[in-house]
């Protein structure tokens, strides 16, 4: 993949991303440092001229942002996006709600049910839910039943040897 610098002005810019490992990559989610003035307003466009979803988050510093996005890259292939500050916002294609005491979790491809509390002190590990409750894939059924399962072993010790020499 070829890393870029994207600024953050009226000034559309072009990423072009490239792939050289012959395999190519799944959707991934490519990240891009740009100033932090204006980055909130950036949009980006795919190669087909469709909006992405776009997330801005905190850079190394207070100047700096980095700009978030999904792309695909065939094998072989070099993808270009463009990024600007005018235009339409993307799909949000992941979201939360909440469902009873458990929170959803939901992109395109799948949901997760987590337990809406996930910080407890002094609990015994037998008691605390499961860090992942169930998974679904692309509104099909939920599966499983997550449960945290605790269980203590102490390897056997084998006898230990000891020498004394009084003298």
């Amino acid at each position: 993949m070829v890393a870029a610098t994207v600024v953050a002005s009226a000034a559309e810019q072009t990423i072009t991303i490239r792939d050289w490992t012959g395999r190519g990559f799944a959707p991934e989610v490519i990240s891009y440092d740009v100033p932090s003035a204006g980055a909130w307003k950036l949009r980006v466009t795919g190669p087909n001229g469709s909006s992405l979803p776009v997330q801005i988050m905190a850079g190394a510093t207070k100047a700096r942002s980095v700009l978030l996005f999904p792309a695909d890259l065939p094998k072989d292939a070099t993808m270009t996006y463009k990024v600007s500050d005018s235009g339409k916002a993307g799909p949000a294609e992941v979201g939360i709600r909440s469902d009873g005491d458990t929170l959803v979790l939901t992109n395109t491809l799948l949901a997760v049910r987590v337990p809406r509390v996930q910080q407890r002190k002094g609990v015994a590990g037998r008691n605390l839910p499961a860090p992942i409750v169930a998974f679904q894939s692309s509104g099909g059924p939920w599966r499983g039943a997550g449960r945290m399962v605790v269980e203590w072993q102490w390897p056997a010790m084998p006898p230990v040897p000891a020498r004394a020499a009084l003298r």
